[in-house]
């Protein structure tokens, strides 16, 4: 799944009721958030920076079962997601709270329905009970499309969700090229029970050592995704559905807490000289690591693994349709000059070296959050690169230790500037290949004036990559 995922405020601006529940009682165990209305004992509150007035109900535009859904006064949530610039907010997102906390241990994923006026990222997820510390948080990521479709969350580990009030939260921001707000809307929201169906989760994480000595500080032993969240990968009908879950949804355990200790959030303690490992599970289930911690001692962590053969060769492609930045398809064709492959504002301690398989170039990045790539010098509209005739954006990566990858565009860095983000989750050890659509760079406001490329990691992570062939193309 690929989306910009905004960043979720547990503190409201605003508190909106958009409507009432029965006066009965609700079941501590109901799985009902919005059926036709809101559920007993739920509301909805908008995140900050958004506002209430964008979230209403809508028995206009209803779920597809109309007998069931809106009678008696039953509707959709309706949602409108600002455009640009627009004074009184950024974007729309709120979260479905319950007032008494509800025992959800006996679901394992929350189902919805919604439609909207145009294909575009929506952001979803439960435990944003907005409260200064949520414990646990679970967030994906669906793609919108103009007839109502029915979505699955799964939830991580429901065996925590005991006494949870943060049922379900959304948030949208505009989107296109150019950016632009639209409309959708959610129907029949509740959680269930999917059983085999759902598949077993596998957390995503890689391998890491470090290097420590006695008196450093305490540091986190696997900080993955957006805001220290764990990727968690279920097979959903067939399909691979990525969830991120905070990191209390997971046990850590140390192999020898005299040399480190982990607690309940993932956070390492140096504590004496030798060598433990941290690993983390989710259930019955290990994650992919682990993380070894060698304090004060002579040995080295094992060297990373190197590609050993150069990624597939592109297929061929007249030079007409062809913008080639590095290597690229065959015929071999001359690449673009004047790029600088690691500008002077890349973040710290990111790496950038041009290395060989073999005698096969390839650009080699130790990315700490970001490195930037320019088509020209820093500061200067020269070399800009116009990309408007171009549907597709290609570049192949290989990574021993990094489970995330994001490529950024940048048009018109000196003047109008838009920017936009398409990410991807990797496998190690092989040779991936990124066929992007331009389309896919949401956000952009054009592509005739192209002046900045980034390589990004997730926040909070580090990790290795080999990149080559990277070109446009139609």
């Amino acid at each position: 799944m690929a989306s910009r995922i905004r960043s979720l405020q547990a503190t409201v601006a605003v508190l909106t009721v958009l409507a009432a529940g029965c006066l009965e009682s609700p079941s501590k165990t109901s799985p009902e958030v919005f059926v036709g209305r809101y559920a007993d004992d739920v509301s909805f509150q908008p995140f900050m920076n958004t506002s209430g007035a964008n979230v209403e109900a809508d028995a206009t535009t209803c779920y597809p079962d109309t007998t069931l859904y809106c009678p008696d006064g039953g509707a959709s949530l309706k949602v409108t997601v600002p455009g640009p610039g627009d004074p009184n907010n950024y974007f729309a997102g709120g979260t479905l709270v319950a007032g008494l906390p509800r025992n959800l241990s006996g679901y394992d994923a929350v189902t919805f329905w919604a439609k909207s006026t145009r294909e575009a990222p929506l952001v979803v997820g439960l435990g944003a009970d907005q409260s200064d510390n949520p414990l646990y948080l679970a967030q994906g990521v669906v793609s919108l499309s103009t007839d109502w479709s029915q979505y699955i969350l799964p939830i991580p580990l429901p065996t925590k969700l005991t006494a949870e009030r943060g049922l379900f939260f959304f948030s949208a921001g505009a989107d296109g090229s150019p950016a632009t707000g639209f409309t959708f809307w959610l129907a029949n929201i509740q959680y269930v029970t999917l059983g085999a169906a759902l598949g077993n989760p596998t957390p995503v994480l890689v391998p890491a050592c470090v290097k420590k000595t006695v008196g450093d500080g305490v540091f986190p032993a696997f900080p993955a995704g957006p805001s220290s969240q764990i990727p968690v990968a279920f097979t959903v009908n067939v399909a691979t559905e990525v969830v991120n879950a905070s990191s209390r949804y997971f046990t850590f355990s140390s192999s020898d807490p005299a040399v480190a200790t982990v607690d309940v959030n993932g956070t390492v303690q140096v504590n004496g000289p030798g060598t433990a490992t941290i690993t983390a599970g989710l259930g019955g289930y290990d994650a992919a690591g682990p993380l070894t911690v060698k304090v004060n001692t002579a040995d080295a962590c094992p060297p990373l693994a190197v590609p050993t053969v150069i990624a597939p060769t592109p297929p061929p492609l007249p030079q007409a349709q062809v913008i080639n930045l590095f290597g690229g398809p065959g015929p071999p064709y001359p690449p673009r000059p004047g790029i600088v492959w690691q500008t002077v504002w890349s973040t710290c301690c990111s790496e950038y070296a041009q290395v060989n398989i073999g005698t096969h170039p390839v650009k080699k990045y130790t990315l700490h959050a970001f490195a930037g790539i320019g088509f020209g010098p820093d500061g200067s509209n020269a070399n800009l690169i116009d990309a408007s005739q171009m549907t597709h954006f290609h570049l192949d990566v290989w990574t021993p230790n990094a489970f995330g990858f994001l490529v950024k565009l940048v048009n018109d860095p000196n003047g109008f500037k838009s920017e936009s983000t398409v990410g991807y989750y990797l496998s190690q050890g092989e040779w991936i290949s990124l066929e992007i659509p331009m389309t896919a760079f949401r956000n952009l406001g054009g592509t005739s004036r192209l002046g900045q490329m980034l390589f990004l990691v997730p926040d909070g992570t580090s990790g290795d990559v080999y990149v080559d062939n990277i070109y446009f193309h139609n």
